[in-house]
């Protein structure tokens, strides 16, 4: 219900709260009042306090002693803080005051918010009818929000409720100052988000039954669970009007997919001035109830799939009010749109009449087509149907052509790039950088058990000391070359040390053999020391692993080794006994 100034009768400005003199006039005013609930004598005036506050405090306290005080009229009271930064007011919630039916509080800093929300004391009913907080800051303690969060549950009805006589509602850019030491900081993150969760504990609900009107509007954006709290929490039978415009949404909370559940008698529910570009709301459409208007003014709203327009076609419950948004009219965009504007041509049906208005509505972009009115476009401009160029499509074939070529060879380089470098070495002569060897006597020491000696022998060697198929590497074998005499072990370290690479043969019979072994640790000990890959292992036939003494199988599982059966067997060898093992300088070293 809207109060308004009917008559002021002078000589009437007396009687203020204590202190409140330098600040506040009074007047009287003759208010037509809603005779239920019948709390007050309506017959009298309406007494009305204006304040402007400059420096200073006012507290509510001051106000209740005065009121208590005072012959029973009505009382609304408003405050307007000229300057925010030296003034401040003491006014908790939920603003109890004996005849407080109006309270009005503008650009103000609020201090003690939550001091009186589990008071007893104030033996006070709530009677305000209209309660409006614009462009205030409500200022927190560390301690101000650990004791409201611990005892949260205990707030009663009436607290939680505010008024059940509220008719009005209009809570508007109101921020919070929280007043915390950094090292207190991450305490109080955690206090917020228990805050929310013990609110959702509370069991009793509110019935706004005489609300008519509810601004949450201009902020940072409401919670979702906010809107679950007046879901689960609330009912609003009289509701009229809500607004939620300029707070930053970029979709519609889903809780009012079926708003007219919980707001059975809304006229007008504002969102205009989001960031919003889409929409989904259902039919809940209660027989007798008036059209909402549904105010999506000024979004991000720029394109409507089949799913919007058939809410455009089906929703009969209210009305989308979508102008001043992006509308894009490029290719195939919003084609569902066009094909509902042209095939009715007055938008005849059920709860299309009311849309004739996007046909004004110019489109956003392509930019041929920025500033055409929606309901002037051709097909040609939705469905984009004009043929392409031959010369742009032989043009874009080729181009697909050659980057799926370039992808094949880039996938084919990179897959296969160890086996092109190895044959393009053992079959070109090519190499992309400079050997350096060390000077040794031997290539290689073959390693093997004397079981394999006839593939050893006749197969392996015969192969790489062949200056027919191969660069003829100089091999250390052990019948040929071992000293006559010395002892095995030292023969074994002798041929290790003085050759390049210790080539393993591995196969069962290696395994089982002591001096195989002993040689394997001779070469991995010679590894360490040259920090190098001295080691080329073959493998003969498939070993267990098993029967794999502990550090051949870490081995194993750390080097590259070569099978008997790869088809790149002999090409792998004579690579990596040429180069595998040597130092690599690039072309670009200088030469020694």
């Amino acid at each position: 219900m809207q109060l308004h100034p009917a008559i002021c009768e002078s000589g009437y400005s007396d009687e203020l709260p204590l202190g409140w003199e330098n600040a506040c006039v009074r007047t009287l005013d003759r208010v037509d009042w809603n005779p239920e609930p019948p709390s007050f004598n309506w017959s009298q005036p309406l007494v009305h306090i204006s304040c402007r506050l400059t420096q200073g405090s006012l507290s509510l306290s001051d106000f209740r002693v005065w009121s208590n005080a005072s012959d029973g009229r009505p009382i609304a009271l408003d405050i307007l803080c000229v300057n925010q930064m030296n003034s401040s007011i003491s006014f908790p919630w939920p603003f109890k005051a004996p005849h407080l039916v109006s309270l009005e509080i503008v650009n103000c800093r609020t201090v003690d918010i939550f001091s009186e929300y589990l008071s007893d004391s104030i033996d006070t009913p709530q009677n305000i009818r209209i309660l409006v907080m614009k462009d205030t800051v409500k200022t927190l303690s560390t301690s101000n929000i650990q004791d409201f969060v611990s005892n949260v549950t205990k707030i009663s009805r009436d607290v939680h409720c505010l008024s059940v006589v509220l008719e009005k509602y209009v809570y508007t850019n109101v921020t919070t100052n929280y007043v915390i030491e950094p090292e207190h900081m991450a305490i109080v993150v955690e206090l917020l988000n228990n805050w929310q969760i013990q609110m959702q504990r509370i069991t009793h609900r509110c019935d706004f039954k005489y609300l008519q009107l509810m601004d949450e509007s201009i902020g940072k954006g409401l919670d979702d669970r906010h809107f679950f709290q007046l879901h689960a929490k609330a009912t609003f039978p009289e509701l009229r009007v809500y607004n939620l415009s300029h707070l930053g949404y970029t979709e519609v909370p889903t809780e009012f997919r079926h708003w007219r559940l919980d707001f059975p008698k809304l006229e007008r529910l504002d969102f205009s001035w989001n960031n919003i570009s889409s929409f989904d709301f259902t039919d809940n459409m209660i027989s007798g109830r008036n059209i909402c208007d549904i105010d999506l003014r000024y979004n991000n709203i720029s394109e409507l799939p089949a799913e919007s327009v058939q809410i455009l076609v089906h929703v009969k419950s209210a009305v989308m009010n979508l102008r001043n948004n992006p509308l894009s009219c490029d290719c195939f965009t919003n084609e569902h749109l066009f094909r509902l504007l042209r095939d009715n041509p007055r938008l005849t049906g059920v709860g299309l009449g009311n849309y004739e208005y996007i046909r004004n509505i110019t489109c956003a972009s392509p930019e041929r087509l920025v500033g055409v009115p929606f309901g002037q476009l051709k097909e040609e401009d939705i469905f984009c149907e004009e043929p392409l160029p031959v010369t742009f499509i032989v043009v874009v074939s080729s181009l697909g052509f050659l980057v799926i070529l370039l992808a094949v060879i880039a996938f084919v380089v990179i897959r296969y790039r160890q086996e092109m470098t190895i044959l393009l070495y053992t079959r070109c002569g090519i190499l992309f950088r400079k050997l350096v060897r060390e000077k040794k006597t031997f290539d290689a020491f073959i390693s093997y058990s004397s079981l394999d000696n006839g593939w050893v022998i006749n197969t392996l060697v015969k192969r790489l000391e062949s200056k027919e198929k191969g660069p003829a590497f100089k091999l250390c074998v052990h019948h040929r070359d071992f000293e006559v005499g010395a002892a095995i072990a030292d023969n074994v370290v002798k041929s290790v040390e003085s050759s390049r690479h210790t080539v393993l043969v591995l196969s069962r019979n290696f395994t089982k053999s002591e001096w195989c072994i002993y040689e394997f640790r001779t070469a991995m000990h010679q590894s360490l020391i040259e920090k190098r890959r001295h080691m080329v292992i073959i493998l003969l036939e498939d070993v267990p692993k098993e029967n794999l003494e502990s550090d051949l199988r870490k081995c194993l599982e750390t080097y590259t080794y070569i099978t008997v059966g790869d088809r790149l067997f002999w090409d792998k060898i004579i690579y990596s006994l040429s180069c595998g093992a040597a130092k690599l300088q690039s072309k670009s070293s200088s030469k020694s």
